[in-house]
């Protein structure tokens, strides 16, 4: 190897890393601070993150609208508050992890829709005679799980032609994303 492959070689790897730094990834995939850029390269990505993050909820809502309609399933709404109490089993109305994704009013709303249903309890709090808990009854986990199940296939072939790493690498920044910052 030359003198000059040796620069060239440099230079590339130099300007693969300044590429990966703007982008807010350092080599491993790891994310980096947004501080090595300038305000206005800083900008424009977030313009354009938030464009992507849009576009994904739009079809993640599309996605529903239509399965809602052909199956009588959830809507993404419901979807959501539901996974969510599946995720700890059981949740009172104003646990943090509810009140962060939900208002109030929804909260009241779908637990009355969803217990209506069939598909949540809600049953006195054991340590606060006023209050609820609220828990996923068989029905509710088992239209979850069908729910979640259709949802990964249409995942699995929109994404078919993906590496896994790169699905893999979606959903760690994704996770990232829904870390509350303190």
């Amino acid at each position: 190897m030359t003198d000059s492959d040796v620069n060239s070689a440099a230079t590339t790897t130099t300007a693969k890393a300044k590429a990966e730094a703007h982008a807010g990834v350092d080599a491993g995939g790891r994310r980096t601070s947004t501080q090595g850029g300038s305000q206005a390269t800083i900008a424009k990505a977030l313009e354009a993150l938030d464009e992507q993050v849009a576009a994904l909820l739009a079809s993640h809502r599309a996605w529903f609208r239509r399965h809602d309609t052909q199956d009588q399933g959830l809507n993404a709404s419901e979807y959501a508050f539901l996974y969510v109490i599946h995720q700890h089993t059981s949740l009172r109305p104003r646990d943090p992890d509810l009140s962060l994704h939900f208002s109030s009013a929804t909260i009241s709303q779908h637990a009355i829709r969803l217990e209506r249903q069939g598909l949540l309890a809600r049953t006195p709090d054991p340590h606060d005679g006023r209050g609820r808990v609220l828990t996923l009854t068989p029905l509710g986990a088992e239209r979850l799980a069908h729910m979640r199940s259709s949802y990964t296939v249409f995942l699995k072939n929109a994404l078919s032609s993906w590496p896994t790493s790169d699905i893999h690498r979606v959903g760690h920044f994704l996770a990232l994303m829904d870390t509350p910052t303190k």
